[in-house]
């Protein structure tokens, strides 16, 4: 529902009770004239007042219900826009299964995943030392925190079938979850203490080498310090409940949809330009992903 209009949408002066019955949005000829001359972006997107100039970038006034609106609007241009990708995978799918030879191609779930475009480059000096810095601050927390005030964040648990598709999907993406971590790697002080209780022999100092002995020497431009050609570079055990426990929207429509099934598969697919490329079919029994372009191949334990 949009906002009740009570005040003219140019000058603000409060609109009669008879205006308002009868959805007048001015209170006179001049400042609908001024309102009719207004570019889209100096009116209100939700409600339609007259911007402020500071708010000409994004086309809403400072009215909570105008937010909650144009909120309500992104979900659902979102909802639409991952249901056309996925109806879109679905073709792609089925013409694919039938030049391939798939078995009943359409027991396999249109999943569609994002892809990671960046460039590997040397590792600036600069990033790597920012990088220590952070990891001795944290392990000089992890250090100072007792066992009783260090939680951990549950991830999200998988079936063994769901988690070799997801990999998979993970494997094709190449790290787009990557591309914010930059030089704390999602590292939090409850991931170096329970890195510590490994090995609680280490000192501060042996932590803090160890976490830098695993940043390679080419990575990712802009990314996560650990984001390297290959997938991560950083062991499982030393990452972040963050890096062990996300999956993109794609892979968590994938898993819901495979609650309750026996079988476990997956057709993904990714954005390619402006349009959506076929990748591969995916069996989560046997882990084995059937390209589109190139054959067969087994899973890569090292994408994620």
């Amino acid at each position: 529902m949009l906002p009740l209009i009570t005040s003219c949408l140019i000058c603000g002066t409060a609109l009669t009770r008879l205006q308002r019955v009868g959805k007048v949005r001015f209170c006179g000829e001049a400042c609908r004239w001024k309102y009719e001359n207004l570019l889209p972006h100096q009116v209100c997107g939700v409600c339609g007042v007259m911007l402020l100039p500071v708010a000409y970038g994004r086309r809403l006034c400072d009215a909570p219900e105008c937010w909650r609106v144009e909120e309500e609007r992104a979900r659902e241009r979102e909802r639409e826009r991952r249901e056309g990708l996925r109806e879109e995978a679905e073709r792609l799918r089925d013409s694919a299964g039938e030049a391939l030879g798939i078995v009943e191609p359409e027991t396999y779930w249109p999943t569609v995943a994002p892809s990671y475009r960046g460039r590997i480059s040397a590792l600036p000096e600069e990033r790597r030392q920012a990088f220590r810095e952070v990891v001795a601050r944290l392990a000089k927390e992890a250090a100072g925190a007792s066992v009783a005030s260090v939680g951990q964040r549950p991830g999200r648990t998988v079936s063994r079938a769901v988690g070799a598709v997801s990999r998979q999907a993970c494997g094709l993406c190449r790290g787009v979850c990557c591309g914010t971590a930059g030089i704390r790697a999602y590292l939090r002080v409850e991931t170096i203490r329970k890195f510590m209780k490994l090995l609680p022999d280490q000192s501060q100092e042996e932590v803090v080498e160890a976490y830098l002995g695993f940043v390679r020497a080419e990575t990712y431009e802009g990314s996560c310090v650990y984001h390297a050609e290959g997938g991560c570079s950083l062991p499982r055990e030393m990452r972040s409940d963050t890096c062990n426990g996300f999956y993109c929207t794609g892979l968590t429509e994938f898993q819901d949809a495979m609650e309750g099934r026996e079988q476990v598969r997956a057709f993904l697919a990714q954005p390619e330009g402006e349009t959506l490329a076929g990748r591969g079919f995916c069996d989560g029994e046997t882990g084995e992903l059937v390209r589109v372009d190139r054959g067969r191949e087994g899973l890569d334990e090292n994408t994620r």
